[in-house]
């Protein structure tokens, strides 16, 4: 299994549009994405081949979008114990994942 890393520049461009950028080291891939203007919707996460799973999104708190927080995205793939309605929970309060 091939596994490596990659950022998103900026979300909002479009998928024919943001830069992509891969890398080996988790070390690299960290040091990228803190170095992305904190200003844009971001993301950082695992690939094997042409499968991605992201971990790290810069993302909107409020409708708005103007308060970004980098948030654990894989927090919202994991059903609650009882089989309730997902929910991300962030330091600010619960959302539902999208």
């Amino acid at each position: 299994m091939n596994l490596s890393f990659y950022t998103i520049d900026d979300l909002h461009l479009g998928p024919n549009l943001w830069t992509e950028t891969r890398f080996d080291a988790v070390q690299d891939v960290l040091t990228h994405y803190r170095n992305l203007p904190g200003d844009t919707v971001k993301e950082l996460g695992l690939m094997n081949g042409a499968r991605k799973l992201p971990l790290i999104r810069r993302a909107g708190l409020s409708p708005g979008g103007q308060d970004l927080e980098d948030v654990l995205v894989t927090d919202c793939l994991a059903s609650p114990p009882g089989g309730g309605p997902r929910r991300c929970w962030r330091r600010h309060g619960n959302v539902s994942p999208p």
